[in-house]
């Protein structure tokens, strides 16, 4: 019955995960990293697959724990700080793993040497009761880590991607406890020395609600995006039928954006782009940006006309100009000059000269000889 259980939560983890990694298109750091954790989910669930349904060895399984369990938190963490806009620096991020890559080459020796006998049992279960601790401490750890930032940064927990990472984050945290809980009073009670296999068989059963989690984000990101793109199609229609009416009723009638929303909507456009500094992608667009902000597109764009009296390209751009002109002033920041426009989000050196020029009346090498007094670094773009 046990082996039952096992068999069907990997069967029915694994085939939603393979589904998501199908289907999911890969858009920013927070969908590569979150690939990356259903990816390990994927080969976890394989191996385990692999030892009970194909092996055949109920006591390798049930009584060695993998390295897999210490990657869950710290991929967490890292997808979590690539979504705030805070990416962990590559060495700290394999400082977080390194427990994970140690302990499963530890796995691999130990699988070896149970297989074929040459290490005993005794030391695979005794080894086992202590690593299960890590675990534990790990998978209470990130996710309590995880939550504190999101904490920090109330609006983005609050969007489709926040709320999956925070959910993710409960499930770790209230299945973790509960193992606890639950089974060391179990062994309390009857005294029972094998409640490891147990505690990971209710971890295995609580981890299939992950890729549920992510399926469940992938259908609302798309009926979202579904949504924006009825709402501009109303608004088609709702021009054409107004284009023969003065410019006044149909500047009317072409939104129902007051005073105070235009406010509202440029409050959120302004404190998203300080925030998160999306302007720094260079295939950036208008959809784009309009499906980050949570602003339908055609408001955006009347925000954009109306109020800021720019068009999109003229918007982002003077976003990257300043992030230019900060990197320029900074004395302490050696900036190459060759490598500044792509830096700053422009596809190329000609366009990034010509804002520049245009908003400060200097080109770039000369701006910087004007505040810092020092020379231009060497390269096409030092005029």
């Amino acid at each position: 019955m046990l082996t039952i259980i096992v068999i069907t939560c990997v069967i029915f983890q694994t085939a939603v995960a393979a589904y998501l990694l199908n289907i999911n298109k890969v858009e920013d750091d927070f969908e590569k990293n979150m690939q990356k954790l259903l990816f390990v989910l994927l080969v976890h669930l394989c191996t385990k697959f692999f030892l009970i349904a194909i092996i055949h060895n109920a006591f390798i399984y049930g009584k060695l724990a993998s390295g897999f369990g210490l990657s869950y938190g710290p991929m967490l963490l890292v997808t979590t700080m690539a979504f705030l806009k805070k990416p962990m620096k590559r060495l700290h991020i394999y400082l977080h793993l390194l427990p994970f890559a140690f302990f499963s080459i530890v796995y691999l020796i130990l699988v070896a040497g149970g297989l074929t006998q040459h290490i005993h049992p005794i030391f695979i279960v005794n080894y086992t009761k202590y690593y299960v601790l890590l675990i534990l401490i790990s998978l209470i750890f990130y996710p309590c880590m995880v939550k504190y930032q999101l904490q920090l940064c109330p609006a983005e927990k609050k969007t489709l991607e926040g709320r999956l990472i925070n959910n993710i984050a409960s499930l770790l945290l209230v299945a973790t406890i509960a193992c606890v809980i639950i089974f060391e009073y179990i062994d309390l009670i009857y005294r029972q020395s094998s409640h490891v296999h147990d505690i990971r068989l209710f971890t295995y059963t609580s981890f299939a609600l992950i890729p549920v989690l992510m399926l469940r984000y992938k259908l609302q990101k798309k009926a979202e995006e579904k949504m924006v793109r009825e709402e501009e199609e109303i608004q088609i229609i709702t021009t054409a039928v107004v284009i023969n009416q003065p410019d006044t009723e149909k500047r009317y009638q072409k939104s129902a954006l007051d005073a105070s929303m235009l406010d509202e909507y440029e409050n959120i456009l302004t404190k998203f782009m300080e925030q998160h500094k999306i302007y720094l992608d260079a295939e950036l667009s208008l959809e784009e940006l309009a499906q980050k902000v949570k602003i339908p597109k055609h408001h955006l764009t009347q925000l954009l006309n109306d109020r800021l009296k720019k068009n999109f390209y003229k918007f982002i751009n003077e976003y990257r100009i300043n992030e230019a002109i900060n990197k320029l002033k900074d004395p302490t920041n050696e900036v190459n000059i060759l490598s500044l426009a792509y830096d700053c989000g422009f596809n190329s050196k000609s366009s990034f000269n010509s804002y520049f020029k245009q908003l400060t009346g200097y080109t770039p090498s000369g701006y910087r000889k004007m505040v810092t007094n020092t020379p231009a670094a060497e390269g096409p773009l030092s005029l």
